[in-house]
């Protein structure tokens, strides 16, 4: 099989140079813009039964003994630097070096007196929870790059692990080359080419490997908080999920951030991410921002960036309905869309091709669905009250700041709590 770093940049290729691009108009009732495209604060009923949506207030602890019989595997995404978030001197003062490292490596919480960085604190979570006995084993995986592989594998040293707590090798993302200003690869500048990688890996593994008890958890390197709980993932295996994303209700602080929506066709309809940067382009930035903000609207659900895989479910679906598919086919079938980040060097302009995570995994429920009428894809929703306990990402300095201020790691867990 061809290199995955490879497979997954020639399919982002591929898609730029088709230049697919669909029309993102929204319906905007209110303005007399009839569209197919309808963000969830506006759907009515039929169109929500299309979406599978459950809010995390409503699940139990009933059922939690069905974890005993599956390994549960975190995968913390470290791949990037995060240069927004501003931390020279946090480096410089814990650990004497000069360079950025992923933000997980680079940002500390106090524990007894001592600063220890959050990818360390996540590993000390995995080992916890392995202590717990909820599933047969807990492993511990990173995402990594060779800008961040060094720093993560030396901030997990001097854990002492359960027998049933695992450090298991990273996946590895490669640069890959950009578009120059001519519209030609160039080895010139090279990027890695977002989050989305990690998203292709698991979905390629469990393609090719067989059928296994394993849920996955995916969520952001510098978010404490980014693992799903045992209310979420006994959920999933009882209701034979094989894809959870957990989102969170949009408040006044994510007006900027995409919009889960329904595009709605002649026969089936699919669910896509509307991004700003589409609002913009049709003239409706102001209203996709208040969308789920007004007084008479549904809740509008938030991407957190944690995504669930139960690869039990998720084979069984591949050997149901594609059991013949070549796997590179399936790769191309279910190609993320393509994010082109524009950046500069040397005085040149470049075009990085990315892909996102939420788009790698609806862009697979959107071929089941258009495909087969099959969803595999459901949302696990927190309310604001909720939020904090699972997202609280780090995206510039203020948030670290904030959180410090507000919050303490708790010993018992290895978790966030707030302070008293």
């Amino acid at each position: 099989m061809k290199d995955l770093n490879q497979l997954y940049f020639d399919i982002l290729n591929n898609k730029y140079n088709k230049n697919e691009k669909m029309e993102f108009v929204l319906h905007q009732p209110e303005a007399g813009i009839e569209s197919n495209i309808i963000c969830l604060p506006l759907a009515n009923e039929d169109e929500l039964k299309q979406i599978n949506i459950k809010q995390y207030a409503d699940l139990s602890t009933e059922n939690v003994d069905v974890l005993c019989e599956y390994d549960y595997r975190l995968v913390k995404m470290q791949a990037g630097l995060g240069s927004s978030v501003k931390r020279d001197d946090l480096i410089n003062e814990v650990e004497g070096r000069t360079e950025l490292g992923a933000k997980g490596t680079d940002l500390y919480f106090e524990i007894d007196g001592k600063l220890q960085s959050i990818s360390k604190i996540q590993l000390l979570q995995a080992n916890k929870l392995s202590e717990k006995s909820l599933y047969k084993n807990i492993y511990y995986q990173n995402l990594v790059n060779d800008q961040t592989q060094k720093t993560v594998e030396n901030s997990l040293g001097g854990v002492e692990l359960s027998s049933k707590c695992k450090i298991v090798k990273e996946y590895f993302q490669k640069k890959m080359p950009t578009i120059s200003e001519t519209g030609e690869l160039t080895n010139e500048r090279m990027a890695p080419a977002g989050h989305g990688f990690v998203g292709i890996c698991e979905i390629v593994k469990t393609f090719c490997e067989q059928k296994t008890d394993e849920l996955v958890s995916i969520g952001n390197g510098e978010d404490l908080c980014s693992t799903a709980d045992e209310k979420i993932t006994s959920w999933i295996v009882k209701n034979k999920i094989p894809v959870t994303m957990i989102t969170t209700t949009k408040t006044d602080s994510d007006k900027k951030g995409g919009q889960i929506s329904l595009v709605k066709g002649a026969d089936k309809s699919y669910v896509t991410i509307v991004e700003k940067a589409q609002a913009e382009k049709s003239n409706q930035l102001e209203y996709f921002e208040q969308l789920g903000l007004r007084e008479d609207d549904n809740e509008s659900l938030f991407n957190t960036n944690i995504v669930v895989i139960n690869r039990k479910a998720l084979k069984e679906v591949f050997e149901k309905y594609i059991p013949n598919l070549k796997l590179e086919k399936f790769i191309e079938n279910i190609s993320p869309d393509v994010i082109q980040n524009s950046k500069e060097q040397d005085g040149k302009k470049f075009i990085q091709l990315e892909s996102a995570l939420g788009s790698v995994v609806l862009n697979l429920d959107k071929f089941f669905r258009l495909n087969f009428s099959e969803s595999v894809v459901s949302f696990l929703n927190l309310s604001q009250k909720e939020r904090t306990k699972f997202f609280m990402p780090i995206k510039k300095r203020e948030d670290y700041e904030l959180i410090r201020r507000s919050f303490i790691v708790d010993k018992e867990s290895y978790l966030l709590v707030q302070k008293d």
